[in-house]
């Protein structure tokens, strides 16, 4: 890990004792922190600090006082979670046998843009693929194929048939027909040696997690570390898989 990455984690832990995460960014921090259990010495640290400042703070006295302050019952609130988060995490740690525990899992489905604004898209090409991509939304996998197939007869540009295969392999992996899902993604590769670094980064990663449910681990983790490689959307999630 290297400095910019280790300030990170640290500034993380310390918006999470101040209460300034959201439930996703404390679920990221958990992994992370499974995933550099060094990190736990620094958050095990300022938290024991925090404890002792606010064991300073006598309640008794505090409820004496005719202005009470309820700052130290947020203080001990914090403290208590923090606590809680770092005995889970050490038990996960220890129960697996590991000090550097994950255990990635692939992509159950793939986000499809389903349309639904009230405007009709003026281009017919969107405006089909958009009719498909609905139908898949609605779970009618079969008609959403078939309405996929049916844009093939229009006469469509080479980025126009890159986001139709997209949106194809993209409803079988949804239907968790991974290997007709992984011909299609692996069919745009083969096809187009230009494709837009965007584009190329999402087909490997879709690829590799379609390999990943049909148990071809060595073949994923190609893919994987490609989509790591190419250092965009998916980067973070591509480096727990390779770490």
């Amino acid at each position: 890990m290297d400095n910019s990455e280790l300030k990170k984690i640290q500034d993380q832990i310390d918006a999470y004792r101040n209460g300034e995460l959201t439930e996703e960014q404390i679920d990221d921090l958990w992994v992370d922190l499974i995933s550099y259990p060094d990190q736990m010495e620094y958050l095990v640290n300022s938290v024991n600090l925090e404890k002792l400042a606010s064991d300073q703070k006598s309640p008794a006295n505090i409820i004496a006082d005719s202005k009470t302050d309820y700052s130290w019952l947020r203080t001990i609130g914090r403290v208590a979670a923090v606590l809680l988060m770092v005995t889970g995490i050490i038990s996960m740690i220890y129960m697996f046998n590991s000090d550097r525990f994950f255990e990635p899992s692939p992509l159950a489905e793939i986000e499809l843009n389903s349309f639904r604004s009230s405007t009709i898209p003026s281009d017919v090409f969107e405006y089909e693929l958009q009719r498909a991509i609905n139908m898949a939304s609605l779970d009618k996998h079969a008609k959403a194929l078939e309405k996929l197939e049916d844009i093939h007869g229009l006469n469509l540009s080479a980025e126009q048939e890159i986001k139709l295969k997209l949106s194809k392999g993209s409803v079988l992996y949804n239907h968790h027909e991974y290997a007709k899902a992984s011909e299609v993604f692996r069919s745009l590769l083969d096809e187009y040696d230009d494709l837009h670094i965007l584009t190329e980064e999402q087909i490997h990663w879709f690829l590799g997690n379609a390999y990943l449910h049909m148990g071809v681990e060595e073949q994923a983790l190609v893919h994987i570390r490609i989509t790591y490689e190419l250092n965009g959307a998916y980067r973070r999630q591509a480096e727990r898989f390779l770490n």
